[in-house]
């Protein structure tokens, strides 16, 4: 028996050794070259979709200082990284106003450390100018910012649209506008919110955030400044058993009702509400 167990330890740790050799690391910088082989910083590729079309599961595609224009979204279907080296105060990925910034649909897709920037959802599809999460994935560390969503997009989230699950955490969702719902995000059936900033967002139905149907964690998190040209200046919740739970609402704004919250099938935990307008 001990010679049976020693040898599962064996191939356990062969196989933690192959999955370790696998993981790669890839690298982008705005003077690199799409023809370089993207394996190193003399040799980083110029665009993220290179750099993410090099990478597959556990891999690792490290981004350099400056701005990054997007002409179609970037698309995380796998389980990759993609980190930025020096964080989001210098990493910006834009869309120029044409185009989403990045969709994200894999369990152990993480995004981090960038500033999400001029994302346009427009009436080809979905919402989420600046990142639409389906069903999985991690955004974390980030600044999503000045993202619009259009009247044509089936759903709102200017800033942020979470579908069926996915993580956003410790990050700052400002000045996104949305002509439909949820200025700075949107959730549908699922996702968690937490640790974030929420501020000064604009939408016609939850200006800081919108909530729709079942579910999801909204923790730790301040919205502040948002407007609402309805109801739910802060937050609206419909038709969802979602809990608030240690969030901070202030000076969010809603003509119709619930400057700060307007709910209709969730509630609050332990929250703050200050100098609200409705």
């Amino acid at each position: 028996m001990q010679n049976f167990m020693r040898r599962v330890g064996v191939l356990l740790g062969v196989f933690g050794l192959v999955l370790a050799v696998q993981a790669a690391n890839y690298y982008v910088a705005t003077n690199g070259s799409d023809a370089a082989d993207g394996a190193s910083w003399a040799t980083a590729k110029q665009t993220l979709h290179a750099g993410l079309a090099l990478a597959g599961n556990n891999d690792v595609v490290t981004v350099s200082n400056g701005t990054y224009a997007l002409t179609n979204q970037l698309e995380l279907t796998q389980g990759i990284t993609l980190r930025s080296l020096n964080g989001a105060a210098v990493t910006f990925i834009s869309g120029s106003q044409t185009t989403r910034c990045a969709y994200v649909s894999h369990a152990d897709a993480v995004m981090e450390g960038f500033t999400i920037t001029q994302g346009r959802a427009d009436g080809s599809g979905y919402g989420g100018g600046g990142v639409y999460m389906y069903a999985a994935g991690t955004v974390k560390d980030c600044i999503i910012s000045n993202n619009v969503c259009e009247s044509g997009a089936g759903r709102g989230g200017a800033g942020v649209y979470i579908e069926n699950g996915g993580l956003l955490t410790n990050c700052q969702v400002l000045n996104n506008v949305s002509v439909k719902e949820g200025g700075g995000v949107f959730t549908w059936f699922g996702g968690s919110v937490v640790l974030s900033v929420i501020k000064d967002n604009q939408a016609t139905r939850g200006g800081g955030m919108y909530s729709h149907m079942y579910g999801g964690t909204v923790s730790n998190n301040l919205f502040a400044g948002n407007t609402a040209t309805t109801d739910g200046g802060g937050v609206n919740v419909y038709g969802n058993g979602m809990t608030l739970v240690d969030c901070v609402l202030s000076n969010n704004v809603a003509p119709k009702g619930g400057g700060a919250l307007f709910v209709t099938g969730g509630s609050m935990v332990r929250g703050q509400v200050i100098h609200n307008t409705a």
